[in-house]
């Protein structure tokens, strides 16, 4: 390998020229996961329990469909997290999203249905 400022031979592990002291080579850098999809896993953790915590009430079920939704969106994409503990916060807060969605919808069909027979 050649230094590209003085133009001296070097070995391929050098990363400064031992002539000029100019870098020769990049340092290889470690790639890290974006902290991002880590905030979104415990996100869609987080909304995964109040959507299955308020997803039973009958009057507030319709209401656990916002943050079962956005559970499950910010769930999704906490998944690409590259780190085991937030892949399983995502994948959690995924299922109680889901799951506490389709109970807050028969709930609320449930209400609707007691409150048609009534009438």
């Amino acid at each position: 390998m050649f230094c590209r400022y003085c133009g001296k031979e070097h070995s391929e592990e050098s990363l400064f020229c031992s002539y000029c002291g100019e870098q020769i080579k990049e340092k290889e850098t470690v790639k890290r996961p974006a902290k991002c999809w880590s905030v979104f896993a415990k996100v869609g953790f987080v909304l995964g329990i109040i959507t299955i915590a308020t997803c039973w009430i009958p009057i507030f079920g319709v209401y656990s469909l916002l943050p079962g939704i956005h559970g499950i969106v910010f769930a999704a994409l906490g998944n690409k997290a590259n780190q085991q503990p937030f892949v399983r916060n995502a994948t959690t807060g995924l299922a109680l999203s889901i799951v506490g969605t389709i109970l807050s919808i028969v709930c609320f069909i449930g209400l609707l249905a007691c409150i048609g027979s009534k009438y």
